[in-house]
């Protein structure tokens, strides 16, 4: 995992707290160019699983009903328990969770599985900036870059 190159003093990537450490909404740069926002998890987030990030600093599982309210997109690198406060990924290289027979290097949508994400077009909701390294056959999480900040973007199948 990233060090921290931001001048936030105690930001732990590797815990979550239980009562807020910062302002929800803080970022911190990471020394490979990642980028990590804290936030404040309303339901249990599975590791890997990626999370909306609504404009007052509240993540919840994403899905695709979830993705019509929010447009940041960030991925927990661990498990953050219910109501508790912790760092998810929006940039840089980190693990997410997908669905089964995934592809790589292709465009990745919400699904109405909490947390997982598709490269099949089931929804018009496209997860800009992020796309896995490996393909796989099972749902599983996978190696994945963000590009730039991860954010939620309508996409319409042009097929």
């Amino acid at each position: 995992m990233a060090t921290i190159t931001s001048p936030t003093i105690g930001a732990n990537l590797t815990g979550y707290d239980t009562t807020p450490g910062f302002s929800l909404g803080t970022q911190v740069i990471g020394t490979d160019g990642s980028l990590f926002e804290y936030v404040q998890v309303l339901s249990a987030v599975a590791a890997y699983n990626a999370v909306g990030i609504s404009d007052s600093g509240t993540a919840s599982n994403l899905t695709t009903t979830l993705a019509a309210t929010v447009k940041k997109v960030g991925v927990a690198q661990i498990s953050i328990a219910v109501s508790c406060y912790g760092w998810v990924q929006r940039q840089g290289k980190l693990n997410v969770n997908v669905a089964a027979n995934c592809q790589d290097f292709v465009s990745l949508f919400t699904t109405a599985t909490a947390g997982v994400l598709d490269d099949v077009t089931v929804s018009e909701c496209l997860v800009l900036g992020l796309a896995t390294y490996s393909s796989t056959v099972t749902a599983s999480n996978v190696s994945a870059l963000g590009a730039a900040p991860l954010q939620i973007f309508p996409y319409a199948n042009p097929a």
